[in-house]
C-alpha cells in the first residue's frame, strides 16, 4: 500500500472511531437526563400544607406553614398558584429557583384576593421543575381547608 492510501485508511478508522465514540457519549447522556431525578421526588413537603388561619376575610392574607425538603438541583421552576372552591380562582405565576436543602421553618403569606366570593376554599400550587434540557417534572400540592368571608357590597 502506498503512503497516500495508508494515510487515508488510518484517517478514516479514526473519524469511525470518532463518531462512534460521540455517539454512545450523546446516546448515555440523552439516557441520563432521561431517567431523572432518580427514584426520588425533586420536593417534598413532609409535614404537608398548613393555612394556619382558619377564617379570613377577602383581601387580607394567610400565612402557610410550609416545612420543605428540596432533593435536586434544578434548572429554574415555575409555580401555579390557585384558589380552589366550585371554581377556580387563578393568581399569577411565580418563576424562581430555590437551592437544594431543607427549611423546616418555611412559612409563606398569600394576599387573597379582594373579589374572591365566601366560600370554602384550599390554596393549591403546581411546581414544574426543568431537571435538564429536556426533562420537566410537575408536582401539586394543596393545603388544607379555610373559610374566605367575601367583602359586602
Amino acid at each position: 500500500m502506498t503512503h497516500r492510501k495508508k494515510f487515508m485508511f488510518t484517517l478514516w478508522h479514526v473519524i469511525a472511531i470518532g463518531t462512534l465514540v460521540s455517539a454512545i457519549i450523546l446516546v448515555g447522556l440523552v439516557a441520563f437526563w432521561s431517567f431523572q431525578p432518580f427514584g426520588t421526588n425533586v420536593i417534598e413537603f413532609p409535614k404537608g400544607l398548613h393555612v394556619e388561619n382558619k377564617t379570613v376575610k377577602a383581601g387580607d392574607s394567610i400565612t402557610i406553614n410550609a416545612p420543605y425538603c428540596k432533593n435536586a438541583e434544578t434548572r429554574a421552576t415555575t409555580i401555579a398558584r390557585w384558589f380552589q372552591d366550585k371554581l377556580t380562582y387563578y393568581l399569577p405565576a411565580q418563576q424562581g429557583n430555590i437551592p437544594k436543602g431543607c427549611n423546616y421553618n418555611y412559612k409563606s403569606v398569600i394576599q387573597i384576593p379582594e373579589n374572591l366570593p365566601t366560600d370554602l376554599y384550599t390554596y393549591n400550587l403546581t411546581f414544574t421543575y426543568e431537571l435538564n434540557p429536556i426533562k420537566t417534572v410537575q408536582y401539586t400540592f394543596q393545603t388544607n381547608s379555610f373559610n374566605v368571608i367575601g367583602k359586602e357590597k
